[in-house]
């Protein structure tokens, strides 16, 4: 058996005894999530770096008209009140 430890002054007890195996298998659930969802994000990430992926404007049929149109909407917010652009 380990020898007990001497406290500073000021330092009390907290906890005396073993974890409980729930704890413990909390602990290694916990740290199980965390690897996936690491390693989910990791996956994605490389996966953008690397350009594996067809990016598509769904439901777009022409994505230059959505350009245009952002286009369109950002010179008529900056159109003085009562005149627009076209």
């Amino acid at each position: 058996m380990l020898a007990p430890i001497d406290l500073e002054p000021g330092e009390h007890i907290i906890f005396q005894g073993h974890p409980s195996w729930r704890s413990i298998l909390g602990f290694y659930i916990k740290g199980l999530a965390f690897v996936v969802v690491s390693a989910a994000i990791a996956g994605v990430a490389t996966t953008i770096a690397n350009d594996d992926f067809d990016f598509e404007f769904a439901g777009v049929a022409s994505p230059a008209e959505v350009v245009e149109a952002v286009h369109r909407a950002q010179r008529e917010a900056d159109a003085p009140p009562g005149r627009t652009s076209r």
